[in-house]
């Protein structure tokens, strides 16, 4: 097994979304937002030792300077293990 975002809900979202994930054991983990040119959005994990098991973080839809994004695509990346996984996010208005 390998970590895996699992689901992102609401998905599209107005205000608030939350990604959940797994980890199958424990170890370092970020999980950041990109918009579709790739540019870093916003990191909700950074690095942070995790243990083994279900985690959830909420996303407000501000990027890092604390500004709301514009409704459009996004993208949350989980690095874990070595290992990476991305599930696209729709933010609407």
């Amino acid at each position: 097994r390998h970590a895996m975002l699992r689901a992102v809900m609401p998905n599209p979202f107005r205000a608030r979304t939350v990604l959940a994930y797994d980890l199958p054991r424990q170890g370092r983990v970020a999980l950041r937002i990109y918009d579709v040119s790739g540019r870093l959005v916003r990191s909700l994990v950074s690095g942070t030792v995790q243990e083994a098991g279900h985690h959830s973080v909420e996303w407000d839809g501000r990027d890092v300077a604390g500004v709301a994004t514009r409704a459009g695509l996004y993208f949350g990346r989980l690095e874990a293990g070595g290992e990476s996984d991305v599930r696209r996010i729709v933010r609407v208005r």
